[in-house]
């Protein structure tokens, strides 16, 4: 569950491990993904990424909750909670990159990676997933 191969030690949750294997999943004999032939590829790929520490300076100034990138068709969401850790919290199948209809009269982007709707969404999701969690824990 751990890799450290740059800046930071990776670490992917139980919940993002298993998000990964089904997307990743094969469908008679083939895989969905374009650039890599299994999870393990991607996870390695990912988390060398994220051990170098992608984030911007201001990033790093501002101190920002979550991140995320695109590697081949796979949306990977990570934390930063130290300076030396970083937690991949989920993996989904990457949104699709044609804009709607409404983002291309306002030409602002409206859902996607790193917009607002894409944000508040991802917080939901982990809130209530550690929500769950703590019920859980508690019985």
């Amino acid at each position: 569950r751990h890799l450290q191969l740059g800046v930071l030690e990776v670490k992917w949750t139980d919940r993002a491990l298993l998000q990964l294997q089904n997307c990743c999943g094969h469908k008679k004999g083939e895989t969905i993904l374009e650039h890599f032939q299994n999870a393990d590829q991607v996870r390695a790929a990912a988390s060398q990424s994220i051990s170098l520490d992608p984030r911007t300076l201001n990033s790093k100034r501002k101190r920002h909750e979550l991140f995320a990138f695109t590697i081949d068709v796979l949306d990977i969401v990570f934390r930063i909670p130290s300076d030396t850790e970083a937690e991949v919290v989920k993996v989904s199948m990457a949104a699709a990159s044609k804009p709607s209809s409404r983002e291309e009269s306002t030409g602002r982007r409206t859902y996607g990676l790193r917009t607002k709707e894409w944000l508040e969404d991802v917080q939901k999701e982990l809130a209530a997933e550690r929500s769950t969690n703590d019920k859980t824990k508690e019985r």
